[in-house]
């Protein structure tokens, strides 16, 4: 019984990039005189098209770590590193970018937004708008209406 060498670690495009390793699920790149870990790209962009996918759904911490395979903890710390922001204020802001969006329609009710977005209700999705924006949906739907009226009529 023979056993076949296992091929070499490869990026996603197929080569191992200058500089980085792959230990497991978690890119290892030099900076200076260290090694520090990274979220591997293909894996990053798993996650953010399980959060994209299901932004009116309860998306859990674990539910991240597991599109990534990882550790909640261990996701967490890559995650925030990769995008800038931990992965609920991630998710929070994807939310309030496809609410802006579907308040500049003007076809739903705050409280259909607010569901179609994963908000659990109303009252949350305008304290967290607002908290976000610095403006309620309905000031912001207003005021995009007006803007955009204006716009229209110049």
């Amino acid at each position: 019984m023979s056993i076949t060498p296992e091929p070499p670690l490869k990026t996603c495009e197929g080569r191992l990039k200058h500089g980085s390793t792959l230990n497991g699920n978690i890119w290892l790149r030099r900076v200076s005189s260290q090694w520090k870990s990274t979220l591997e790209p293909k894996k990053l962009q798993r996650v953010l098209d399980f959060i994209e996918s299901r932004l009116r759904e309860n998306i859990t911490l674990e539910d991240l770590a597991g599109q990534a395979c990882l550790s909640a903890f261990h996701f967490s710390r890559l995650f925030h590193e990769a995008t800038g922001m931990p992965p609920h204020r991630y998710v929070i802001e994807r939310r309030i970018e496809a609410a802006r969006k579907m308040l500049l329609s003007k076809r739903s009710t705050l409280a259909e937004i607010a569901l179609d977005t994963g908000f659990g209700s109303q009252a949350n999705f305008s304290r967290t708008f607002r908290k976000s924006t610095g403006m309620t949906p309905g000031q912001y739907r207003d005021l995009s209406t007006t803007t955009f009226r204006h716009v229209r009529s110049t």
